[in-house]
């Protein structure tokens, strides 16, 4: 569909929404390493056998009441979106004693030998080291990404803000792929396993290469088969490769795929609201971008009376040098008439959203509203109330 757009009307910009990039980026990540994979599908499973029972959610509360935890229930897990687990794995940290001494009650008083054997089976993981680990390496990722999706989320974001947080993320994650990190981290892992008296950090069992298969391997792979001299070297592998694809995901789906157009009007804007110097690039990068009704020559000189209507505005009211705030005064501003390639670029730049977070909003609203109990609401009614809803500050 935006090829066949591009096609007819060649102005047309192809934008991403970062949102959705970081939430297909953490995807990937965690689909492509099955520790990650594996301990994520545990927690799911773990949080659904709790929620999916109110007695056993009573037995969580009870035991959180004479524990005195503040979190006495088990927090939900979205399975479809990527980007908001960090505080359902901050509540599963904080509630381990209690879930093990749930899933212990439980298997001691159920009758259900299934619901028995479950029970048992989640101690038995829980009492793993892997498990530790994968929850201590998930909890620094997703805070991460965590953050900034909900950055990425709000309504005034633009291209630009959004690369920049993106890449402020990809920094942050980076600083994480040092042996220093590594071994803070696991020592934090250790220590809690220590605590709730779980199984010391091994080695797997090694699987030998068939023997019909061994004559195909190399001497070099015949070495690889057992290149761990200790636990702490197998998951410093898994530590690294966790980060690595992270950071490799989200370069590719927003850094080398951010539209360079819109980066460029809002660099162009921001620079002469501020009175500051135009880079040659950013106006380039405009003028290579197949606008046939925006003379760049006449362009150059508009912008520079940006910084007179800054001053004018100022005047009424102090504004901020975000380029919402900056199309906006243009727009009111009655000098408008006397800069019209200024005012095409604006409209340029409004015209391609920088997220769709606030239009599916609209999606995530309708569901909650039009409900099996509204289902006779007249199409009317059901407007007036999504409007309500959705301009309800």
């Amino acid at each position: 569909m935006a090829v066949r757009f591009q096609e007819i009307e060649l102005r047309a910009i192809l934008t991403h929404c970062p949102m959705h990039c970081v939430n297909l980026a953490v995807h990937g990540t965690a689909s492509a390493v099955p520790l990650m994979c594996n301990f994520l599908l545990l927690v799911t499973d773990l949080i659904n056998f709790f929620r999916d029972s109110p007695k056993r959610c009573a037995t969580i509360k009870t035991i959180a009441e004479r524990l005195n935890c503040e979190q006495s229930s088990v927090r939900p897990l979205c399975v479809t979106r990527f980007t908001v687990k960090a505080t359902a794995l901050e509540g599963i940290h904080s509630q381990l004693h209690i879930l093990d001494e749930a899933l212990t009650h439980i298997g001691e008083e159920s009758n259900d030998n299934t619901i028995c054997s479950r029970a048992s089976g989640f101690r038995h993981k829980l009492n793993q080291f892997e498990f530790y680990f994968s929850l201590t390496v998930s909890l620094r990722l997703f805070q991460k990404t965590d953050r900034l999706s909900a950055q990425l989320q709000k309504k005034d974001i633009s291209a630009g803000t959004g690369s920049e947080l993106v890449a402020f993320a990809i920094k942050q994650l980076e600083q994480y792929r040092t042996d220093e990190k590594f071994a803070e981290l696991w020592k934090t892992a250790c220590d809690k396993a220590v605590e709730l008296n779980a199984e010391a950090p091994n080695l797997p069992r090694q699987r030998r290469v068939p023997a019909k298969l061994l004559h195909k391997c190399s001497d070099n792979a015949r070495q690889q088969l057992n290149q761990f001299d200790c636990p702490q070297d197998l998951f410093q592998v898994y530590y690294f490769e966790i980060f690595d694809l992270a950071i490799s995901r989200l370069k590719e789906r927003i850094i080398e795929k951010s539209v360079s157009v819109l980066i460029a009007i809002e660099n162009l804007l921001r620079a002469e609201w501020m009175g500051e110097a135009l880079e040659a690039a950013d106006m380039n990068v405009v003028r290579d971008a197949n606008m046939s009704d925006i003379d760049c020559n006449r362009l150059y000189y508009q912008l520079e009376s940006l910084a007179q209507v800054h001053n004018q505005c100022q005047e009424d009211e102090p504004q901020d040098s975000n380029t919402m705030t900056i199309t906006g005064c243009v727009g009111k501003s009655p000098v408008r008439c006397l800069l019209p390639d200024v005012v095409k670029l604006c409209q340029l730049y409004l015209v391609n959203p920088a997220t769709t977070a606030t239009a599916e909003r609209s999606f995530s609203l309708l569901r909650r509203l039009k409900t099996y109990l509204r289902s006779t609401m007249t199409e009317k009614r059901l407007n007036h109330c999504l409007i309500l809803n959705l301009y309800n500050d």
